[in-house]
């Protein structure tokens, strides 16, 4: 009869240790959820702050951007109207050494040495095909004190001079992406003050409309250290890499029938040199 009376008893004492281990479980499992989404709430907010942070930042600089464009507009013209009135300006008053209009290539313009060693060249040419030349400035018929050769099949072009010793100097080399976009039937312009012993050389791909702002073209310098007395400079373009100035008897009939073959690839527009620096 005892061991019969016992049984219950053990049966109800394993049946509360159950009971207390399924609250503990529950209890521990309510804990670690309501841990989980504590810590996905916090996120949730970290997220909301995060997002919050970057539409303030993206609407500033959409207002930066806004006040910028509105800025540009106003401004671009404004000093475009400014840089162009002040060109005209100095062209109108600047004496011009040498205008030629429309000459065919070969072209040789020289001018008597002005009293400063001070000039503009501008070099207006227009292509219909893509055929290689030079832009050349000499002193003294001789002396190489400016070059600019161009490589369309290279995509090549370079700017520099030759030295007293007859060396080419090449002081810039445009290529690939720094090659002027020139297109075929558009014009032009070379630009090249000589200041003395100084060159500043920029090339404008397209025709210059002083009414229709543009980006200014990169101006290209340097300086030789080389002083001259010098009675006169000559402008030349023409046709290939080789230096005008060479001697013309080597010249083969050959190659004058191919110039003259091409004479129409290359217009010479005009060629301008003014006794002063413009603002270029």
């Amino acid at each position: 009869m005892k061991g019969t009376a016992i049984i219950p008893v053990i049966l109800a004492a394993v049946c509360m240790q159950q009971a207390a281990a399924e609250v503990d479980a529950v209890e521990t499992l309510v804990n670690t959820i309501r841990e989980t989404f504590g810590g996905l709430n916090a996120k949730r907010d970290q997220w909301f702050d995060n997002y919050s942070v970057l539409k303030q930042l993206l609407q500033k600089d959409q207002l930066q951007l806004n006040q910028i464009l509105f800025v540009s507009k106003m401004a671009i013209p404004m000093i475009w109207h400014l840089y162009a009135t002040q060109v005209i300006a100095q062209k109108t008053v600047l004496p011009k050494l040498l205008n030629d209009k429309s000459k065919t290539l070969p072209y040789n313009g020289t001018i008597l040495a002005p009293i400063r060693p001070i000039f503009h060249v501008e070099i207006t040419l227009v292509l219909h095909e893509f055929r290689n030349f030079q832009v050349e400035i000499l002193q003294d018929s001789s002396q190489q004190i400016f070059h600019l050769n161009f490589d369309f099949k290279e995509r090549h072009a370079s700017l520099g001079e030759r030295s007293n010793d007859g060396v080419s100097n090449e002081r810039v080399v445009l290529h690939n992406d720094q090659f002027p976009a020139i297109n075929l039937h558009q014009p032009f312009r070379v630009n090249v003050q000589v200041a003395d012993d100084c060159i500043f050389a920029s090339i404008w791909p397209g025709n210059l409309n002083l009414d229709i702002p543009l980006p200014l073209p990169v101006k290209y310098s340097w300086c030789t250290k080389d002083h001259h007395t010098t009675q006169s400079f000559s402008v030349i373009v023409h046709y290939g890499m080789e230096s005008a100035s060479s001697d013309e008897s080597h010249e083969s009939l050959e190659d004058t029938q191919d110039a003259l073959h091409h004479q129409s690839d290359i217009q010479l527009i005009a060629a301008t040199i003014y006794d002063g620096i413009l603002a270029q």
